[in-house]
């Protein structure tokens, strides 16, 4: 798994977003490392810095994971971005075997272009970011208030694909998201699944970006938003991501920590890093670890209950604990009266 990078911010170590992804990925026996294309200076042409591209062992798949908007607005503007020679690489690797999640976010400064690299490559997928936009909802905040924001709660996951049929019961944080148009593939050869998708009441696309807390628009109004989905052509495949916080380690990490340990203990977010997790696995080929990772067993969720277990816990509670005292109290009566 090869994490692309944007000069000197690294993906995991000291000042990186991915550490606790990274590890985990380790801990399922992935090679992990992370790649610098070389930056070079505008006016001299010369290069700044970089590390050599990675080069796979006999048999070994590599995933590509591109955080584009990282790419994009990372890079100092003296600096001729590595974002178009990135892209054009990661596009011929895939073409020769190799997998790649693509991880986009809106991009309301950016103008639109149709012959940007990456959006030529999504659209032979049939997929089409809208990075001027952003997923927006009403919330309520008081009696009969509401305010307008970009982050969503998911606990609604798509049933068709391994990759979110097993995240039922978690809970998923998005930050800000760009909507996806996913078509059918069908004019491309390709198969195509949303993956993760906002159905909250009143949405709406935004893309003034003037406030924090963005204002309903009937003339946006959207009933359904897709921010994840993934491609299947042949040999090839590719996931898409256009929340770019979703992934980093302040929502996978959010919860309950050791603090000896430094381990998560309960997380808030789990399907933040078990959507991430099990992409990479189906990226891999790896399908079969999807159903078996480790790490859910790690950290403690609580699932579902059905009716019959809703009603073992209440008289546990409301009889058995109660009765725990009285039983004692009896063992001691008899122990006493026997002595």
């Amino acid at each position: 798994v090869v994490f692309v990078t944007p000069g000197p911010w690294p993906a995991y170590g000291t000042g990186g977003e991915y550490d606790h992804l990274a590890e985990r990925l380790r801990r399922m026996s992935f090679e992990v490392t992370q790649w610098t294309p070389a930056l070079r200076n505008r006016s001299t042409g010369a290069p700044m810095s970089t590390t050599a591209e990675p080069t796979p062992k006999d048999g070994q798949r590599v995933v590509w994971v591109l955080q584009m908007r990282t790419l994009q607005h990372q890079t100092a503007p003296s600096l001729d971005s590595p974002r178009d020679r990135i892209v054009n690489t990661i596009r011929d690797r895939v073409a020769r075997g190799d997998r790649a999640m693509i991880v986009l976010g809106p991009e309301p400064d950016t103008p639109v272009d149709p012959q940007d690299p990456l959006m030529r490559w999504l659209a032979e997928w049939d997929i089409r970011p809208l990075l001027q936009q952003a997923a927006a909802h009403e919330v309520p905040i008081g009696d009969r208030q509401t305010v307008g924001t970009y982050r969503f709660d998911i606990d609604r996951w798509p049933s068709d694909t391994p990759m979110s049929a097993v995240l039922k019961g978690m809970v998923g944080h998005v930050t800000i998201a760009a909507p996806l148009i996913v078509g059918d593939g069908v004019n491309v050869g390709a198969r195509l699944w949303p993956l993760i998708e906002l159905t909250e009441p009143r949405m709406w696309a935004e893309t003034k970006f003037e406030t924090r807390y963005p204002v309903y628009e009937e003339s946006a109004a959207r009933d359904r938003f897709v921010i994840a989905a993934a491609g299947e052509r042949g040999d090839e495949r590719i996931v898409v991501l256009s929340d770019p916080s979703w992934p980093s380690d302040r929502l996978v990490k959010a919860g309950i920590v050791d603090p000896q340990s430094k381990q998560l203990l309960i997380s808030r977010f789990p399907a933040n890093a078990e959507f991430f997790i099990n992409s990479v696995y189906w990226l891999a080929g790896r399908e079969e670890l999807i159903a078996i990772s480790a790490r859910l067993q790690d950290i403690r969720r609580i699932q579902p209950m059905d009716a019959t277990r809703v009603r073992t816990v209440q008289a546990i509670v409301l009889i058995g604990l109660p009765a725990l005292p009285v039983i004692a109290g009896a063992a001691v009566w008899l122990v006493r009266r026997r002595g």
